[in-house]
């Protein structure tokens, strides 16, 4: 393949991942994040080609964490507060679906409401993940960047 050849293939590809998923509301990121008005938005398909990416970036922040402090029980929080491990794909796209099915949690970004998925998944107490999401509620409704990160 030339360069030339490469060149083009990448801007078409490029141009043509916008198309990935559907158009959302402008309101569909807090902080520069999605939330779920983005989730709610999206196909099967695009849920889980998201969280394909979202886990392997949750592997490679627990990798770096630990060289940044290799001790095991650092490695394994990390690992175990970004992702809930212990649950399929298609087990997190149903959880992610009954959270962001109760309107008030739509503003919530999708790293929190993944956190909160890991911590149910671990068996932390119902009273301790209400108290979480509503202090993410509290921290969502007061938000004022709702524009992509760059």
């Amino acid at each position: 393949m030339t360069a030339t050849t490469a060149a083009g293939t990448f801007l078409l590809c490029l141009l043509t991942s916008a198309a990935v998923y559907p158009q959302t509301p402008a309101t569909s990121q807090t902080n520069g994040y999605y939330n779920g008005r983005w989730w709610r938005a999206q196909t099967e398909s695009s849920k889980a080609g998201f969280l394909r990416g979202y886990a392997t970036a949750a592997d490679f922040v627990t990798i770096i964490s630990n060289a940044n402090d290799p001790t095991p029980t650092h490695a394994l929080k990390v690992y175990t507060m970004c992702w809930p491990h212990a649950l399929t794909f298609d087990e997190v796209i149903d959880s992610l679906d009954r959270f962001y099915a109760i309107p008030e949690n739509g503003p919530i970004d999708l790293p929190g409401a993944l956190m909160l998925a890991a911590d149910r998944a671990a068996g932390i107490s119902p009273t301790r993940i209400e108290e979480r999401t509503l202090k993410m509620r509290a921290a969502a409704s007061h938000a004022e960047d709702k524009s992509p990160r760059n």
